[in-house]
């Protein structure tokens, strides 16, 4: 996680070096905010560097695990529980 955290600080800084004016032209659109410019750094959503489908917590698809929560469709409680929340959802939307 050290370097993914470097490698954060090196996009930001890279942004903020053009957004401070350093070495650039004026801009009078530049974004002054530097927590507002990191919403608009173009490669900001390309970390981490892993497909979608291997994301998520392998321990979450042991047999054990995958039985219990297979027990909850039948569950009481967990049935009363969602019949309250759509009475509810209903009322309220």
């Amino acid at each position: 996680m050290e370097g993914a955290d470097n490698n954060m600080e090196d996009m930001q800084s890279k942004l903020l070096r053009g957004i401070d004016g350093a070495g650039e032209h004026d801009n009078q659109n530049k974004i002054l905010n530097k927590d507002l410019a990191y919403v608009f750094l173009q490669n900001r959503d390309n970390f981490p560097a892993k497909p979608y489908y291997e994301d998520g917590n392998p321990e979450m698809y042991t047999q054990e695990s995958m039985q219990k929560r297979y027990a909850l469709r039948s569950n009481p409680t967990v049935h009363e529980a969602i019949k309250d929340f759509m009475t509810e959802f209903r009322r309220n939307g």
